[in-house]
């Protein structure tokens, strides 16, 4: 199937006070062709909603905790807006994309999932699910709930949580990962000296486990000023 993948950051004077950070990975399903489109499609309409929110006068005169919680509160609505498109876009096509974002500030981050992208949280020798993902009977790859299904209820999880610094949050397809554990990740991730190789050593190993395509997005919570906000994007695909 096919990934898709976009980033943006809002810069503090814009916002009142920060700069935000939004990214977002999302793995089409359904035929090659549509497939494709259906992820980029469900990204951009993901986006278009995070700008009027952000870009807003209320959101922006608001607290900096005010802005983390109203940003959980508005996922998954959001995500549903998101299903609700996709579906009148690609109407009776049988395509749809998993769909995983977050929304980064200084203080939290908010991350919200439809699927089974993962969004992993690294700390120290292990990496954790930073939000539940969709499985049918806990099976790897097994769905039930995807953006553009036809099923009325869809399911959407979401979550704040406080990285610390020095964390890495990766948000990826599942081919990004393959069936790497959360341990394997964050060895792959912590002993590498560079973004670039944190990212390729992840997904050469995962690659080991899968021939699906590959995203990833690597997001740092840097503790240093020089190194603070330093959001490392990347997208590798395989054949």
């Amino acid at each position: 199937m096919e990934d898709a993948l976009r980033y943006a950051s809002i810069a503090a004077d814009t916002l009142g006070s920060e700069r935000l950070f939004i990214a977002a990975v999302a793995d089409g399903i359904g035929s090659l062709a549509f497939s494709s489109f259906s992820s980029e499609y469900a990204i951009v309409c993901l986006f278009k909603e995070a700008m009027d929110l952000a870009l807003s006068e209320a959101f922006a005169a608001s607290s900096l905790e005010a802005k983390s919680q109203v940003m959980l509160d508005w996922a998954s609505g959001a995500l549903d807006s998101v299903n609700s498109q996709v579906k009148a876009r690609f109407e009776n096509a049988n395509v749809g994309t998993t769909l995983t974002f977050a929304a980064v500030f200084s203080n939290a981050a908010i991350v919200c999932a439809c699927g089974d992208s993962p969004a992993y949280l690294i700390n120290g020798s292990n990496a954790e699910l930073a939000v539940e993902l969709d499985s049918v009977n806990g099976v790897q790859g097994q769905i039930s709930s995807y953006i553009g299904c036809p099923s009325a209820h869809l399911k959407i999880n979401a979550a704040k949580i406080r990285p610390k610094a020095g964390d890495l949050l990766a948000i990826g397809s599942d081919g990004a990962f393959g069936s790497l554990s959360g341990a394997e990740i964050a060895e792959e991730a912590k002993k590498s000296s560079s973004y670039d190789e944190a990212l390729n050593n992840i997904l050469y190993k995962a690659s080991k486990s899968t021939t699906d395509n590959q995203a990833i997005i690597l997001i740092d919570f840097a503790e240093t000023k020089e190194r603070g906000g330093l959001f490392r994007p990347w997208k590798t695909s395989l054949c």
